[in-house]
Protein backbone atom coordinates (compact mmCIF):
# COMPACT_ATOMS: atom_id res chain seq x y z
CA UNK A 1 0.00 0.00 0.00
CA UNK A 2 1.17 3.54 -1.08
CA UNK A 3 0.70 6.98 0.42
CA UNK A 4 1.91 10.27 -0.21
CA UNK A 5 4.18 12.53 1.74
CA UNK A 6 4.27 16.10 1.35
CA UNK A 7 7.73 17.98 2.43
CA UNK A 8 7.42 20.27 4.69
CA UNK A 9 10.28 23.27 5.88
CA UNK A 10 11.26 22.85 10.00
CA UNK A 11 10.53 26.18 11.88
CA UNK A 12 11.78 26.47 15.61
CA UNK A 13 10.18 29.68 16.40
CA UNK A 14 7.53 29.89 18.81
CA UNK A 15 4.09 30.48 17.00
CA UNK A 16 5.10 29.67 13.37
CA UNK A 17 3.45 26.31 13.20
CA UNK A 18 1.54 23.54 15.09
CA UNK A 19 1.37 19.52 15.42
CA UNK A 20 -1.75 19.51 13.09
CA UNK A 21 -0.65 21.74 10.59
CA UNK A 22 3.50 21.18 11.08
CA UNK A 23 4.48 24.38 8.67
CA UNK A 24 4.17 26.06 5.31
CA UNK A 25 4.47 23.32 2.48
CA UNK A 26 7.47 24.45 0.44
CA UNK A 27 7.48 21.92 -1.92
CA UNK A 28 3.76 20.10 -3.56
CA UNK A 29 5.29 17.69 -5.68
CA UNK A 30 4.10 14.71 -3.65
CA UNK A 31 7.18 11.87 -2.63
CA UNK A 32 6.23 8.42 -2.69
CA UNK A 33 6.34 6.40 0.12
CA UNK A 34 5.80 2.55 0.27
CA UNK A 35 6.01 2.36 3.69
CA UNK A 36 8.82 -0.33 3.36
CA UNK A 37 11.32 1.17 0.77
CA UNK A 38 14.74 2.86 1.18
CA UNK A 39 16.00 6.36 2.05
CA UNK A 40 17.55 7.79 -0.95
CA UNK A 41 18.36 10.22 -3.43
CA UNK A 42 21.08 11.84 -5.77
CA UNK A 43 23.47 14.65 -4.92
CA UNK A 44 26.59 15.54 -3.88
CA UNK A 45 28.83 18.01 -1.25
CA UNK A 46 31.15 19.97 -2.29
CA UNK A 47 33.71 18.06 -0.09
CA UNK A 48 32.77 14.00 -0.10
CA UNK A 49 32.96 12.78 3.23
CA UNK A 50 34.43 8.95 2.50
CA UNK A 51 34.55 8.13 6.07
CA UNK A 52 33.66 9.01 10.05
CA UNK A 53 36.04 8.43 13.21
CA UNK A 54 34.36 7.54 15.97
CA UNK A 55 34.77 8.32 19.78
CA UNK A 56 32.93 8.52 22.91
CA UNK A 57 32.16 11.44 25.18
CA UNK A 58 30.55 11.89 28.83
CA UNK A 59 26.73 11.32 27.81
CA UNK A 60 24.73 14.98 27.58
CA UNK A 61 21.32 15.85 26.34
CA UNK A 62 19.99 18.97 24.95
CA UNK A 63 17.35 21.00 26.37
CA UNK A 64 15.04 21.58 24.15
CA UNK A 65 13.03 25.09 24.18
CA UNK A 66 10.26 25.21 22.23
CA UNK A 67 10.59 22.15 20.12
CA UNK A 68 8.96 21.51 16.72
CA UNK A 69 6.23 18.21 17.40
CA UNK A 70 6.99 16.07 14.01
CA UNK A 71 3.79 13.95 13.76
CA UNK A 72 4.32 9.88 12.86
CA UNK A 73 2.07 8.36 10.51
CA UNK A 74 0.40 5.59 12.12
CA UNK A 75 0.73 3.31 8.76
CA UNK A 76 4.32 4.32 7.86
CA UNK A 77 5.61 4.32 11.69
CA UNK A 78 7.50 7.42 10.37
CA UNK A 79 7.45 10.96 9.83
CA UNK A 80 6.79 13.36 6.37
CA UNK A 81 9.66 14.26 5.10
CA UNK A 82 10.60 17.97 6.69
CA UNK A 83 13.54 20.58 5.08
CA UNK A 84 16.36 21.05 7.49
CA UNK A 85 16.78 24.84 8.31
CA UNK A 86 20.51 24.10 7.54
CA UNK A 87 22.12 21.78 5.41
CA UNK A 88 24.42 19.52 6.77
CA UNK A 89 27.50 17.38 5.22
CA UNK A 90 26.42 13.29 5.31
CA UNK A 91 28.78 10.85 3.54
CA UNK A 92 28.99 11.83 0.06
CA UNK A 93 26.75 14.26 0.42
CA UNK A 94 24.71 17.59 1.55
CA UNK A 95 21.22 16.15 3.76
CA UNK A 96 19.10 19.45 3.28
CA UNK A 97 16.00 17.12 4.26
CA UNK A 98 15.48 14.36 6.70
CA UNK A 99 12.41 11.89 8.26
CA UNK A 100 12.55 10.17 11.30
CA UNK A 101 11.35 6.68 12.17
CA UNK A 102 9.78 5.18 14.80
CA UNK A 103 12.58 2.26 14.85
CA UNK A 104 14.99 4.39 15.92
CA UNK A 105 15.95 5.91 12.95
CA UNK A 106 16.95 9.38 11.52
CA UNK A 107 16.93 9.25 7.23
CA UNK A 108 19.00 12.33 6.05
CA UNK A 109 18.21 12.95 2.11
CA UNK A 110 19.57 15.62 -0.23
CA UNK A 111 17.57 18.72 -0.73
CA UNK A 112 15.69 17.87 -3.86
CA UNK A 113 15.42 13.85 -5.46
CA UNK A 114 13.09 11.07 -5.18
CA UNK A 115 12.51 9.21 -1.67
CA UNK A 116 11.66 5.80 -1.08
CA UNK A 117 11.59 5.15 3.03
CA UNK A 118 12.17 1.60 4.31
CA UNK A 119 10.60 1.13 7.84
CA UNK A 120 9.29 -1.34 10.28
CA UNK A 121 12.88 -4.03 9.26
CA UNK A 122 14.67 -6.10 11.81
CA UNK A 123 17.61 -3.91 12.52
CA UNK A 124 20.80 -5.37 10.70
CA UNK A 125 24.63 -4.52 11.41
CA UNK A 126 26.13 -1.72 9.84
CA UNK A 127 26.68 -1.80 7.13
CA UNK A 128 24.50 -3.50 5.09
CA UNK A 129 23.21 -3.43 1.26
CA UNK A 130 19.47 -4.54 2.32
CA UNK A 131 17.37 -1.64 2.59
CA UNK A 132 17.36 0.43 4.42
CA UNK A 133 20.05 2.94 3.54
CA UNK A 134 21.63 6.11 4.50
CA UNK A 135 20.57 6.34 8.05
CA UNK A 136 21.71 7.57 11.56
CA UNK A 137 20.52 4.81 14.17
CA UNK A 138 20.80 6.01 18.15
CA UNK A 139 18.98 2.71 18.68
CA UNK A 140 17.22 1.01 15.74
CA UNK A 141 15.62 -1.68 17.45
CA UNK A 142 12.21 -3.25 16.22
CA UNK A 143 10.33 -3.60 19.02
CA UNK A 144 11.05 0.54 20.09
CA UNK A 145 7.74 2.01 20.37
CA UNK A 146 5.99 5.32 20.10
CA UNK A 147 3.13 5.41 22.72
CA UNK A 148 0.46 7.80 21.61
CA UNK A 149 -0.34 8.90 25.46
CA UNK A 150 3.03 10.62 26.01
CA UNK A 151 5.69 10.11 23.16
CA UNK A 152 6.82 12.61 20.69
CA UNK A 153 9.22 13.25 18.06
CA UNK A 154 11.15 17.12 18.34
CA UNK A 155 13.45 18.60 16.95
CA UNK A 156 14.81 22.38 17.73
CA UNK A 157 17.78 24.05 16.83
CA UNK A 158 20.99 25.55 18.12
CA UNK A 159 23.84 27.99 16.89
CA UNK A 160 25.60 25.22 15.41
CA UNK A 161 23.66 22.12 14.77
CA UNK A 162 20.11 20.53 14.95
CA UNK A 163 18.94 18.33 17.48
CA UNK A 164 16.45 15.36 16.85
CA UNK A 165 14.56 13.70 19.68
CA UNK A 166 12.40 10.41 20.36
CA UNK A 167 11.04 11.86 23.44
CA UNK A 168 9.81 8.89 26.10
CA UNK A 169 9.05 5.89 23.38
CA UNK A 170 9.12 2.24 25.24
CA UNK A 171 10.72 -1.24 24.50
CA UNK A 172 9.23 -4.38 24.81
CA UNK A 173 7.80 -7.49 22.68
CA UNK A 174 4.65 -7.28 20.26
CA UNK A 175 3.21 -5.05 22.96
CA UNK A 176 4.92 -1.96 24.07
CA UNK A 177 6.02 -2.32 27.57
CA UNK A 178 4.89 1.00 28.98
CA UNK A 179 6.32 1.10 32.43
CA UNK A 180 9.82 1.47 30.17
CA UNK A 181 11.34 4.52 29.31
CA UNK A 182 13.52 5.67 26.04
CA UNK A 183 14.59 9.11 25.29
CA UNK A 184 17.75 9.55 22.98
CA UNK A 185 19.06 12.30 21.06
CA UNK A 186 20.96 13.06 17.46
CA UNK A 187 23.06 15.92 17.00
CA UNK A 188 23.49 17.32 13.67
CA UNK A 189 26.61 19.87 13.31
CA UNK A 190 26.91 21.72 10.47
CA UNK A 191 30.66 20.97 10.39
CA UNK A 192 29.09 17.13 9.74
CA UNK A 193 30.03 15.78 13.34
CA UNK A 194 27.37 14.07 14.56
CA UNK A 195 26.55 12.97 17.83
CA UNK A 196 24.45 10.73 19.37
CA UNK A 197 23.25 10.92 23.57
CA UNK A 198 21.14 9.17 25.79
CA UNK A 199 18.66 11.00 28.09
CA UNK A 200 16.88 8.56 29.87
CA UNK A 201 16.76 4.39 29.18
CA UNK A 202 14.22 2.91 31.96
CA UNK A 203 13.58 -0.44 31.59
CA UNK A 204 10.36 -1.05 33.24
CA UNK A 205 9.49 -4.75 33.43
CA UNK A 206 11.98 -5.83 30.94
CA UNK A 207 15.57 -7.09 31.21
CA UNK A 208 18.54 -4.31 31.83
CA UNK A 209 20.73 -5.68 28.83
CA UNK A 210 17.49 -4.70 26.19
CA UNK A 211 17.32 -0.99 27.84
CA UNK A 212 20.63 -1.57 27.10
CA UNK A 213 20.99 -2.62 23.04
CA UNK A 214 20.98 -5.96 23.53
CA UNK A 215 18.55 -6.10 20.44
CA UNK A 216 19.46 -3.12 19.08
CA UNK A 217 21.93 -1.25 15.94
CA UNK A 218 23.49 1.90 17.11
CA UNK A 219 25.52 3.71 14.35
CA UNK A 220 25.55 5.62 10.97
CA UNK A 221 25.28 4.15 7.43
CA UNK A 222 25.91 5.24 4.14
CA UNK A 223 22.98 6.13 1.56
CA UNK A 224 24.17 3.93 -0.71
CA UNK A 225 24.30 1.24 2.23
CA UNK A 226 28.15 0.15 1.86
CA UNK A 227 30.04 2.15 4.37
CA UNK A 228 29.01 2.68 7.77
CA UNK A 229 30.36 3.01 11.47
CA UNK A 230 28.76 1.22 14.31
CA UNK A 231 28.87 1.62 17.72
CA UNK A 232 26.65 -1.62 18.40
CA UNK A 233 24.98 -4.85 17.40
CA UNK A 234 22.86 -6.52 19.66
CA UNK A 235 25.51 -5.68 22.34
CA UNK A 236 24.32 -5.09 25.39
CA UNK A 237 25.65 -1.83 27.67
CA UNK A 238 26.61 -0.27 24.30
CA UNK A 239 23.59 2.39 25.38
CA UNK A 240 24.04 4.34 28.48
CA UNK A 241 23.23 7.66 29.92
CA UNK A 242 26.63 8.35 31.07
CA UNK A 243 27.82 7.54 27.19
CA UNK A 244 27.44 10.04 24.15
CA UNK A 245 29.12 8.86 20.67
CA UNK A 246 30.71 10.97 18.38
CA UNK A 247 31.04 10.63 14.39
CA UNK A 248 33.73 12.88 13.07
CA UNK A 249 34.29 13.36 9.14
CA UNK A 250 37.64 12.12 8.21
Amino acid sequence: MTKWMTVWTLCFFAGCGNDSNPQTEVDARPQLDSGSGSGSGSGSGSSAITGYTMTTKTGSCDPLASPQVLPLGGFTHVTDIFNLPTAVPFWNQTAGRMAVAEQGQLFLFPASGATNITTLVDPVAIPSPSDPDGFIAPFWMFHLSYVSSRSEIRAAEASDHITVEWSDFAIGGVSADQTSHVTMQVKLFTTGVIELAYCQLDRGAQTADLASGSMAVIGIESPDGTLGVQAGAFTAGKASLATGYVFTPM
